[in-house]
């Protein structure tokens, strides 16, 4: 079990991202989060070693304003599980039905989450999530994407990467870096 806080109070209205990484110490099992949060999209890779990763991205629409510090706990059942966790706040996001396209993808080599079908508005948020285990690090993000936060460990990597998109299009990213990988893409209506 872990939490993962807020920096500083959001305000009502904006939308919330909480983004989880496994790295299991067998088979990928249960995510528990807050009741709150809905699950966009879950990527599991049980291909390779016999540690597997996952990655998991939830949301929730049209936040109640919460003050510094709150925290959403995350638990898995593993007890050996590493658990890497990010908790984001964004403005300027539909209330409601911000969800627009997703998809994901797991391997090895550099991390990709794959690619969504045409996306169906000029303004829209993509958001990339991925875990790692090993390969030294993600970096050079792809096709105008940012890394937005991201955490090193010996056991591997966890990204969050953005992109304000203006015209609709297929959302897609790769990242360097290699290892075993899961990863998932999301747009987010403005």
């Amino acid at each position: 079990m872990d939490t993962v806080k807020l920096g500083s109070a959001t305000t009502a209205g904006n939308t919330l991202l909480l983004g989880v990484g496994v790295i299991w110490n067998g088979v990928a099992q249960t995510i528990s989060v807050p009741a709150a949060y809905t699950l966009l999209e879950r990527r599991d890779n049980t291909t390779g070693a016999s540690s597997h990763e996952s990655v998991a991205l939830y949301l929730v629409e049209n936040a109640a304003s919460l003050p510094a510090s709150t925290g959403a706990t995350v638990s898995v059942a593993d007890a050996q599980a590493r658990l890497f966790l990010v908790l984001s706040e964004y403005a300027g996001l539909r209330s409601s039905g911000v969800l627009d396209k997703v998809a994901s993808q797991a391997g090895n080599g550099a991390p990709s989450p794959g690619s969504t079908s045409e996306t169906s508005n000029a303004a829209e948020l993509w958001v990339v999530l991925t875990m790692s285990r090993g390969g030294g690090g993600h970096t050079d993000p792809t096709n105008g994407f940012a890394i937005s936060d991201i955490k090193l460990t010996g056991a591997g990597s966890f990204s969050l990467m953005s992109k304000l998109a203006a015209a609709p299009g297929i959302a897609t990213a790769s990242l360097s870096g290699s290892g075993d990988y899961a990863s998932v893409i999301a747009t987010l209506r403005r």
